[in-house]
């Protein structure tokens, strides 16, 4: 079998066309020239990689009969594209996983490349992220993408009590982010991983916990990276822009995006609190035990005020036996003291 790229570019496939087609564009620009796309497809996209792998033959795609969700799908590329690289090369051969409506600057693969090989403990790493404006013309037919100076994101971290934050979140690029904070992780929408990685994480080909949806894994990996000993954090220089989703509501019922808001954020930060009995050390258990009943009392709190949130409590309830599996499996994993664990946290 060909031996892949240097990278390999993983992408869950959306149903959107002129998103994915961006990306591809940005890829061409790339300074770095040894990369390959992986596009993870479902039912439902179909006809999107069947009309890219019509203008790109070399495009690799993985067609699945149903979705197969966020982890899943992912942990199929990374099987993929290790079964094309050598256990002795892995240190030199990188993932980038990005959201399909994300745009790179042209020197992003290089600028990673070179962070990746400066430093032999970096296994994660990533851009600082710009918004995308997107116009319209008069007619609705065609799009012009704006690249704005604003931050969507420069990275984010977990405090003390574990809620999670976004560094430079809404503010003007001018700079302030680029320097190197350990606390800070790249943003799951775009950001690479060293291949060797996955060949010291203990449960082969299920890389993402598969019980917890997006970005939880994501953090997830971040936090069992860490226990290991290695580095995650963002790369001063490198850049991507990313289309903004902002939430929409009429100025008549602002009060819909509270009620929008505050069952995810409910749901988020209890899933949170999940992975802190997943990963934490033992004694950090402990002291956490009042935020984790507390996370548990407001997310049923919010079910009641919204049933719809009310099977989603229970669902992450149904969660804690997974949880405490894979803490069991992956109790090996753990190479660094719980003091150096609460470092992490702002």
């Amino acid at each position: 079998m060909q031996e892949a790229a240097f990278w390999s570019v993983q992408v869950l496939a959306w149903n959107d066309l002129a998103h994915l087609s961006d990306l591809l564009s940005s890829l061409d620009e790339q300074t770095e020239p040894g990369w390959q796309m992986v596009l993870i497809d479902h039912p439902g996209t179909r006809g999107i990689t069947d009309a890219l792998r019509q203008e790109r033959p070399n495009l690799s795609v993985i067609r699945n009969a149903h979705d197969r969700g966020f982890s899943k799908s992912h942990n199929q590329g990374f099987s993929f594209s290790l079964a094309r690289w050598n256990m002795d090369v892995r240190d030199d051969r990188f993932f980038l996983i990005s959201h399909p409506d994300v745009i790179l600057e042209p020197h992003l693969l290089s600028r990673l490349e070179e962070a990746f090989r400066a430093d032999p403990h970096l296994m994660i790493a990533g851009p600082k992220l710009r918004k995308i404006g997107l116009r319209i013309n008069e007619e609705g037919e065609g799009r012009e993408v704006e690249f704005t100076e604003t931050l969507e994101t420069a990275g984010w971290m977990l405090k003390k009590d574990r809620k999670l934050v976004f560094s430079g979140e809404g503010e003007e690029d001018r700079g302030q982010a680029d320097e190197i904070d350990p606390r800070i992780s790249p943003s799951w929408s775009c950001f690479a991983i060293r291949a060797s990685l996955f060949s010291m994480l203990e449960k082969e080909g299920v890389w993402l916990s598969e019980f917890l949806d997006e970005p939880m894994p994501i953090i997830d990996l971040v936090w069992r990276t860490r226990l290991l000993g290695f580095s995650v954090r963002m790369v001063p220089g490198a850049l991507a822009w990313h289309h903004a989703h902002e939430r929409r509501t009429l100025d008549k019922k602002r009060h819909l995006a509270y009620k929008r808001y505050q069952p995810d954020r409910a749901r988020l930060q209890t899933t949170i609190y999940l992975l802190e009995l997943k990963n934490g050390a033992r004694r950090h258990l402990i002291q956490q035990a009042p935020w984790l009943i507390w996370g548990c009392v407001k997310w049923a709190f919010v079910s009641l005020r919204h049933p719809r949130q009310f099977g989603r409590f229970c669902l992450s309830l149904g969660l804690i036996p997974d949880v405490f599996g894979e803490r069991w499996q992956k109790k090996g994993e753990r190479r660094i003291s719980p003091k150096s664990i609460r470092s992490w946290f702002v």
